[in-house]
């Protein structure tokens, strides 16, 4: 058992001290077999597989912004990620990431021990909920706050570092339990007011051109899957549907009031033709489009 759990945390090890991601490490730090290791990496743009280790990791976006598609561990996601921005990587479980910039990061990697986790339930949060952790933008101050003490305090060299980490570590796993069960309340309340008028806007400006959930959702700075049940939450309806409404009805007041083909209106509100907008006013359950223009 013991052996077997040494191989594992060494393999997590030996993803940044000696396989392909050695190259794009600018420092790292172990401290013994059982503690926690630090990695300040820099990554150019391109996809990362990671292969499952026992450790949680836990990542900061340092620098660069862009858009990443990525699965920690509950599911392919996808998001605007940007500096302070933090990714966590599920135990036990392969994962992988996309990115379309160049990102640096400071990467803490925590054993998942008894001792660490019956500390953390201490504070009234005994699990971590991965699926929510990973569905938000996850942007906590005071996580970056503490990552970023850790990993400075371990480079001055003015403290023990097992000491340290042995304190830091459940603190960590606590603020991320928080920081889950507040983003777990507050995604029912749906898009924040920001974001519904974001998306309202630039539905409005862009109806003539190919809109994809993917795209509001990266407007919206979260993951697909959370962007459709939030959205669902503002809206009464799946983001597809209510495109869908808002083209037919700026077809209908084109119609009504302006002399265009029908066929420019349709191009116009970003259906493929004027078939495709007549099987959409059918399936709302409105008369065919040239009636609209015969009876405004």
């Amino acid at each position: 058992m013991h052996e077997s759990r040494t191989r594992a945390q060494s393999n997590a090890i030996r993803i940044y001290s000696d396989s392909a991601y050695c190259k794009f490490v600018e420092d790292f730090r172990e401290y013994g077999k059982s503690e926690p290791s630090l990695v300040l990496a820099a990554q150019p743009a391109g996809v990362y597989p990671h292969e499952a280790t026992p450790e949680l990791w836990v990542g900061l976006q340092v620098s660069g912004r862009g858009n990443a598609v990525f699965d920690l561990g509950s599911g392919p996601r996808s998001a605007m990620i940007e500096p302070g921005d933090i990714l966590v990587r599920k135990p036990n479980v392969s994962s992988f990431y996309q990115f379309d910039h160049t990102h640096r990061f400071l990467l803490v990697s925590l054993p998942m021990t008894e001792e660490i986790l019956q500390l953390s339930s201490a504070f009234g949060y005994p699990e971590l909920d991965f699926g929510t952790l990973h569905e938000h933008k996850l942007s906590d101050p005071f996580l970056a706050s503490m990552l970023t003490q850790l990993w400075y305090g371990m480079l001055s060299g003015y403290v023990d570092p097992y000491h340290y980490l042995g304190a830091a570590a459940p603190m960590i796993v606590a603020e991320m339990a928080s920081c889950s069960v507040r983003l777990s309340r507050k995604s029912r309340g749906g898009l924040s007011p920001g974001n519904k008028r974001r998306i309202i806007e630039f539905l409005h400006f862009n109806l003539e051109k190919r809109i994809t959930v993917e795209m509001m959702a990266r407007l919206a700075g979260l993951s697909q899957h959370y962007f459709v049940r939030a959205f669902k939450e503002s809206f009464g309806i799946p983001p597809h549907q209510y495109l869908v409404q808002q083209r037919i009805a700026k077809a209908r007041t084109l119609i009504t009031e302006s002399t265009q083909p029908l066929d420019a209106i349709a191009e116009m509100t970003g259906f493929s033709g004027h078939g495709a907008m007549s099987r959409a006013f059918k399936l709302a359950g409105l008369p065919p489009p040239n009636r609209h223009r015969r009876n405004p």
